[in-house]
């Protein structure tokens, strides 16, 4: 293992020297020792050493906690405090610095050993904890997914950054009454079925279920949790997993309906070949396109040729309700160009509406 480097900030001389000494001894490279803040914020910016020994009661404008906050600001290294006395007021102030030890003085050779071997193995292993949450952030960050625990006991609620951006909220209180008003209001009443089936042999949750955030956008999400039960049965705490999964619910529905669009088209074949006369083939295809394509209902027009270009509808099949008759069809012709460079006429239809109150979308014609 490398050789670790010490520094010291210690205006007593004397003390120094003999920290200086005794580190050395241990087989630490130790920095020449400074006495001011000031002094040391400059080492550790130039030299980075592995630990800080800092005296709380620096001489000069700076004390020792104070050096120590700025140290932080720019670099990860432990801190353990010297102090000549030890006052409540002191460890106070000291304790929101979050150092790795404390150190009154006079400190024995054996003391300042373990203090220094204690300190340097907790920061290793703090840094590994905050190497893994910064992998996990990005795992989570990359699938869309979030973390999140609830104390059921004392309403205490943890959420991730990422559960925040899921759900599209800035704050959440953890109340139940909350959740349930963040949820599709379809998908709520199965949600509050599907909670109330936790028990301590059935404590797993899976759903998948609709939310929509202030901005009124609906969002698919796969939810996973784990109740946690008391001796007696009773639920006292609940952890889990959720997932923005709207992206793939999209591509689902899009392969969906591209199946439905493709089998439409095969059964249309199919009834080209069955067909024993033209009224019924034309029936056919439209009761196909709304039976496999899903649409509420399909016409096919013949154009007519005649001054108003209108265009008869001939066969149908659906949600009809007086459509048909209450719309104006024309159409005109218009020179479709080849690349080769032949022109072949063909009409474009337009559909004047006089639509029925009610009737929300246009059928396919």
């Amino acid at each position: 293992m490398a050789q670790r480097t010490i520094l010291i900030v210690e205006d007593d001389d004397i003390f120094a020297a003999y920290l200086e000494a005794a580190l050395a001894e241990l087989g630490y490279a130790v920095l020449a020792p400074v006495a001011k803040g000031e002094d040391a914020i400059a080492r550790v910016r130039a030299y980075k050493p592995d630990l800080i020994l800092m005296d709380i009661n620096l001489a000069g404008e700076v004390d020792g906690i104070e050096t120590s906050r700025h140290i932080q600001s720019f670099a990860d290294v432990p801190i353990i405090y010297l102090t000549g006395h030890v006052e409540t007021s002191f460890l106070e102030k000291a304790k929101v610095t979050l150092p790795y030890g404390y150190l009154t003085k006079p400190v024995s050779k054996k003391d300042l050993a373990a203090a220094i071997e204690i300190g340097l193995y907790r920061h290793s292993l703090d840094k590994k904890l905050n190497e893994s949450e910064s992998r996990l952030s990005l795992a989570l960050a990359a699938s869309h997914m979030g973390v999140w625990e609830q104390n059921v006991t004392t309403g205490e609620v943890f959420w991730s950054p990422e559960s925040y951006e899921i759900f599209g909220v800035a704050d959440f209180d953890g109340t139940f009454d909350s959740f349930m008003g963040l949820l599709y209001p379809e998908d709520a009443p199965r949600m509050t079925a599907i909670l109330g089936q936790l028990s301590p042999e059935h404590p797993l949750v899976r759903v998948e279920f609709r939310i929509v955030t202030p901005e009124g956008e609906v969002r698919w999400l796969a939810g996973s949790g784990q109740g946690y039960f008391d001796e007696t049965g009773r639920l006292v705490r609940m952890a889990g997993t959720v997932q923005d999964i709207s992206e793939r619910k999209r591509t689902d529905e899009n392969l969906l309906r591209l199946n439905r669009e493709l089998r439409a088209i095969s059964n249309c074949n199919q009834a080209l070949l069955r067909a024993e006369d033209e009224r019924t083939l034309l029936e056919d295809v439209c009761r196909i396109v709304c039976d496999e394509a899903g649409y509420r209902m399909a016409w096919v027009g013949y154009a007519e040729d005649d001054a108003a270009k209108t265009v008869r509808p001939v066969g149908w099949f659906g949600i009809e309700e007086g459509y048909l008759s209450e719309v104006d069809i024309t159409g005109e012709y218009r020179a479709r160009t080849r690349t080769h460079g032949n022109s072949h006429p063909h009409r474009t239809v337009r559909v004047h509406r006089r639509l029925r109150q009610g009737l929300k979308s246009d059928p396919v014609g």
